[in-house]
């Protein structure tokens, strides 16, 4: 890792494509290299915090983070405004984590391709930023069902396939985005860890 940057690793992602297991397997692969080989260290951040359910097991500082509405019930436009307004969160926390640490990964489906103004840290962060994606339609549906089982114990079978309807068009205007400002579309499977980990230079 270069020395005189903070590394930032940006990952987004539609519901259900996996950014929160995502998470959990590379905080696993870190803790063996930094074990073994003295990794940089790294902090972990999930932007997936609604008013339905706070999620608080990446934060330290960002403790007091922004509550959002789910991405499902947002129009495009919308979308985009409540990512921007993470992201002010996130300008605010960079300095301090730039003096504190070696490098951060934030993840989330707010975290839009093309949102972060690299422009405000330049020449303190190495940005590197990932769409992680599912390409199967019957992959995402099964993914989604199986974690609205585990996290809601929802078990509606067309409701479940109505969002999912609703999720891969937001997955389609993120690939798109992705296209746009040339960030790299990760297909999420087994690989998908070690690909980012590649892309990441860890």
């Amino acid at each position: 890792m270069n020395n005189r940057l903070h590394k930032l690793c940006l990952i987004g992602g539609a519901s259900g494509t996996g950014k929160s297991t995502l998470l959990d397997k590379l905080i696993k692969s870190i803790f063996i290299k930094t074990f073994f080989k003295k990794s940089p260290r790294l902090e972990f951040v999930d932007t997936d915090i609604t008013r339905e359910s706070v999620k608080s097991r990446y934060h330290d500082e960002f403790d007091s983070w922004i509550l959002c509405q789910p991405a499902t019930l947002l129009n495009n436009e919308d979308f985009v405004k409540q990512s921007e307004l993470v992201f002010t969160r996130v300008y605010e926390k960079m300095p301090r984590r730039i003096c504190k640490n070696d490098g951060t990964i934030v993840a989330g489906v707010n975290v839009i391709p093309g949102i972060f103004e690299e422009q405000r840290f330049e020449g303190l962060l190495d940005v590197k930023q990932a769409l992680l994606v599912i390409s199967d339609f019957d992959e995402h549906f099964t993914r989604y069902y199986r974690r609205n089982v585990k996290v809601h114990g929802s078990t509606d079978y067309d409701e479940t396939e109505r969002v999912t309807y609703k999720i891969r068009k937001q997955q389609d205007f993120l690939i798109t985005r992705a296209l746009r400002h040339n960030v790299p579309i990760i297909e999420s499977d087994r690989k998908a860890p070690r690909k980012i980990l590649d892309f990441i230079n860890l």
